[in-house]
């Protein structure tokens, strides 16, 4: 099944401070331009070739977690996979996002799917940049997917986007533990970036998302992680899952209706569906996100939001007779006070 018809819901306009869309930016490096347009070319091997040149010197950099010894990073390169960019190679604040439409995802309450959130040429900067970062391939029996952390700047890229899909994210949510409402604050820094090869291999396996602190960059120290900015003040509670590619077979996110999840099995920790079990299936679309409920566990509490859904990210094939990419997505947060 799929996720049903849109429903359009209501946007109040929103402008961006003046002094945003005056400052003098520096235009998009053109490393990024010239391989965004190799990108669309037909063939794997050119997707191989232009994304593992490396971008302009300077521009993106590794990032450590904060109380990393400043001798560590001379002798870590490589191990840890977070990295931020200098806003020559990404800046949102561009863009307006005023074409973005809103669908509620059928069966999954509290579901939500947004379109247009990026255009297709930010998309594919998004992905160009990930790749330059450096996917690291994992097989950790959950997931077997590539991943990279981008811990993205809030000015540039994490505030602008929020501003996009604000209108239409909850503004006040009932806390679990019956305490004061919690507010909408803004979106994750900390981007986790996921490819998945259109081999029929990789996936996610069936899941439910957890809660997180809001993370970012040390204002101080530029390449340091701070993991809770807010010192216990923001968590999250909605997953922000972004679509950066569609061209592919399959791929989906798919979610288990409750009246289904009793018929699962776990085998090794992993929760198994039987092949006949109907999910609840969303068709990634380059530039839509994606929203739905977390446990709300944090640090590992026992609280669990009764609607938080158990999902996958299914296999991604090549679609016969025409080009194929990488499933590419974004994974962020959307977080609240608590």
């Amino acid at each position: 099944s799929s996720h049903g018809r849109v429903h359009h819901m209501s946007k109040k306009r929103w402008i961006l401070p003046a002094a945003l869309w005056f400052m003098s930016i520096r235009p998009i490096d053109a490393f990024l331009l010239q391989h965004s347009r190799a990108c669309r070319g037909p063939s794997a091997a050119t997707w191989k070739a232009v994304c593992v040149d490396p971008p302009p010197k300077g521009t993106i950099w590794q990032v450590f977690p904060e109380g990393t010894p400043d001798i560590a990073p001379s002798t870590a390169s490589g191990v840890i996979g977070m990295w931020s960019a200098h806003s020559a190679v990404f800046d949102l604040r561009l863009g307006s996002g005023k074409h973005v439409q809103a669908e509620l995802v059928n069966n999954v309450p509290g579901a939500l799917l947004l379109h247009d959130v990026l255009s297709k040429e930010e998309c594919l900067q998004a992905i160009v940049l990930s790749e330059a970062m450096g996917y690291q391939e994992h097989d950790l029996m959950k997931n077997t997917h590539a991943a990279v952390t981008w811990v993205a700047d809030l000015e540039n890229v994490v505030q602008p986007l929020f501003l996009r899909c604000q209108p239409f994210l909850p503004a006040i949510l009932e806390s679990l533990g019956g305490g004061a409402a919690r507010q909408l604050r803004g979106l994750n820094a900390r981007l986790r970036c996921y490819r998945y090869q259109p081999d029929g291999h990789q996936t996610f396996r069936l899941h439910r998302d957890d809660s997180f602190p809001m993370s970012s960059l040390d204002r101080h120290h530029g390449d340091r992680l701070v993991w809770d900015v807010s010192r216990g003040a923001e968590s999250s509670v909605l997953t922000f899952l972004l679509y950066l590619s569609d061209e592919f077979d399959g791929g989906h996110t798919s979610f288990v209706p409750r009246h289904k999840e009793e018929a699962l099995h776990v085998v090794d920790g992993i929760c198994i569906a039987e092949d006949d079990t109907e999910l609840i299936t969303v068709k990634p679309r380059a530039g839509s996100v994606l929203v739905f409920y977390q446990t709300c566990s944090l640090d590992g509490d026992s609280e669990s939001h009764p609607l938080a859904p158990l999902h996958e990210g299914s296999r991604v094939f090549h679609t016969r007779g025409k080009h194929t990419s990488p499933k590419y997505v974004i994974r962020s947060d959307v977080m609240y006070s608590c």
